[in-house]
């Protein structure tokens, strides 16, 4: 492990349990928000397609764009505290050991910790 990533690794620690689930939790919505982006385009290209083949309206291929769109994003908004519980163990597994090896090195290499 670098010093910069281990260096990051102890501040997100520091910040905790719930600073890390927040971020969890805006990747989560991100990654569906993108998943409905690419889901908007594809069904509304391919609505706009049928409606040249079809003689209906061009602007209906709004609907399953903005179907597809917003409800990826609330399926993200629903499901993103899910595996908060996982999230949250792996976190203390993760933190512990890194705040153990912190505590190693401040007591010193020589066995002479901060005793007095």
């Amino acid at each position: 492990m670098t010093i910069r990533s281990a260096e990051m690794l102890r501040t997100e620690c520091e910040a905790g349990v719930a600073t890390y689930l927040a971020r969890v939790h805006r990747d989560h919505r991100s990654r569906y928000l993108k998943v409905g982006i690419v889901s908007a385009a594809l069904t509304g290209m391919a609505t706009l397609i049928a409606s040249r083949q079809f003689g209906f309206s061009a602007g209906m291929a709004a609907v399953p764009a903005g179907v597809g769109l917003i409800g990826s994003y609330a399926v993200g908004l629903i499901t993103q505290d899910s595996d908060d519980a996982a999230h949250a163990t792996a976190f203390d597994d993760v933190c512990g050991s890194v705040m153990a090896d912190e505590d190693t090195e401040e007591s010193g290499v020589d066995g002479q910790g901060d005793a007095e």
